[in-house]
């Protein structure tokens, strides 16, 4: 718990503990996201909602920065997920067992017990979602309005926190129209749910449409808002074919459960259990894959993109639990009982053992992280670099400033007819950091270097020189 991020999706992991820090150390105003890639700007981007940042740097005015607590933060919405997948299957079913079933599954999804502990929004945004669709299923039995409101309320902040996760107010959309075709709706709660539709939808629409201008004016685009579909049907196929053939059985559910998920789905089609959802969880489907699609670019490489499909999927393998429970029960269990082993095979040995840090091991290593974090000058705005993700190098420096993104990108000649360092020193650079061996020992650099302060077989720690 007290490793800093760190393995598979290391730079999502360091951006959002970045501007957790960010809002800790220079202002906590959730609507000012701040990234440490700012160039000579004061870093206001645009960005998702900072529900899990703001959090998280609440707790840092408490106890002080400290690299567990985005891990302690993470694990509490870990739980929190099981227990609103135990109440969600509870409300579908009145089987206690069947809720147990669906809360083990879902905390031992390979992806999800990987994430549990990172710094990673969408474990907020998927925690909102599943208690979301708690309440919204105790109003459609109910119809207090206590839950109506309570749902309304867990939406927006899922919606806010990560916008694919708002495809589960399908949900909500489909029994809204069923209550009104069916009169079960009073004009109290007609206009309760029109008006909080309309709240909730146009919260969430305003912030992106507030990213949206944050990032034009700063023209900073480290935190991505845009969809990103491909279009090159060779790389479509591609992705498709891993994310069906490996990413779905392999990182989403887990060996164990998939077992389990499709025999879930003849649990759905043939025997057609609960007629009345069995519109909702194929609508729910559609919207996913739909999404799926919109963002397919990013699905090759990033698969906590699909969290938000976690709870529909293992809605399905607890009904497949239930169903071979009444025949198999051996069977059931083996299955049930398997889901942490594959979740610990898969992820431990590939994600958490030594040699899989993901970072230099300078930045691992936290009596040298500090160190070499203290040879930086505060306020200085420094050239990072060569680091792709943009956030990694600044992070475990605690720096800001400019980057670039591969070997020998230093000496390319910018719009401005200038060399890219010289163009970075001219707007507010004076240090430098390299973490890579060849453009460390590039001989063009000796006429902008004033002076040496670090070297080490990762990086290179230098002040430079100003240039008219």
């Amino acid at each position: 718990m007290n490793e800093p991020p760190r393995s598979i999706h290391v730079w999502r992991q360091s951006i959002t503990v970045a501007m957790s820090r960010n809002l800790y150390e220079e202002g906590m105003n959730p609507l000012e996201p701040k990234v440490d890639r700012r160039y000579e700007t004061d870093g206001i981007t645009g960005s998702q909602f900072l529900s899990y940042e703001f959090g998280l740097a609440c707790l840092y005015k408490i106890f002080g920065f400290h690299e567990s607590l985005h891990r302690w933060w993470s694990m509490l919405f870990y739980l929190f997920i099981a227990a609103g997948m135990y109440a969600f299957i509870f409300e579908l079913t009145k089987n206690k067992l069947a809720s147990f079933a669906g809360a083990w599954l879902i905390s031992f999804s390979p992806e999800l017990f990987y994430h549990g502990i990172n710094a990673l929004p969408d474990i907020l945004a998927l925690t909102t979602m599943i208690w979301a669709l708690v309440y919204l299923l105790r109003w459609n039995q109910s119809k207090s309005t206590g839950s109506l409101l309570y749902f309304f309320i867990l939406i927006t902040i899922s919606g806010l926190t990560k916008v694919q996760f708002l495809g589960a107010g399908v949900w909500a959309l489909i029994l809204f129209i069923q209550n009104w075709k069916k009169n079960n709706l009073v004009t109290t709660q007609k206009i309760i749910w029109i008006a909080g539709g309309f709240i909730s939808l146009g919260t969430i629409l305003s912030w992106y449409l507030y990213a949206s201008y944050l990032t034009q004016k700063s023209g900073l685009l480290d935190v991505g808002l845009v969809l990103n579909i491909e279009k090159n049907p060779a790389k479509m196929i591609k992705i498709i074919s891993q994310n069906i053939s490996s990413d779905f059985p392999e990182l989403l559910i887990g060996f164990g459960s998939f077992a389990l998920f499709v025999f879930g789905i003849y649990v759905f089609i043939k025997e057609k259990y609960k007629p009345t959802y069995l519109f909702v969880f194929i609508s729910w489907l559609l919207v996913i894959i739909a999404y799926h699609f919109l963002v397919l670019a990013q699905m090759g490489v990033h698969q906590y993109y699909m969290l938000s499909y976690l709870p529909l999927l293992f809605t399905i393998a607890t009904f497949g639990f239930i169903r071979l429970h009444k025949q198999f029960k051996l069977i059931a269990y083996v299955l049930l009982l398997s889901a942490p082993i594959f979740a610990c095979i898969r992820i431990i040995p590939a994600r958490w053992s030594k040699g899989n840090e993901g970072i230099l091991n300078t930045f691992y290593q936290p009596q040298q992280r500090a160190y070499v974090s203290s040879l930086f000058n505060p306020n200085a705005r420094i050239i990072s670099g060569p680091d792709v993700s943009g956030c990694i190098n600044f992070y475990f420096t605690h720096t800001k400033g400019f980057s670039y993104n591969f070997k020998n990108e230093l000496f390319d000649t910018m719009y401005d007819g200038q060399l890219r360092i010289e163009n970075y020193i001219s707007r507010g650079a004076t240090q430098l950091l390299i973490t890579d061996k060849e453009d460390k020992l590039d001989p063009r650099l000796l006429p902008y270097i004033d002076k040496v302060i670090f070297e080490n077989e990762e990086l290179l720690i230098a002040d430079l020189k100003r240039h008219n």
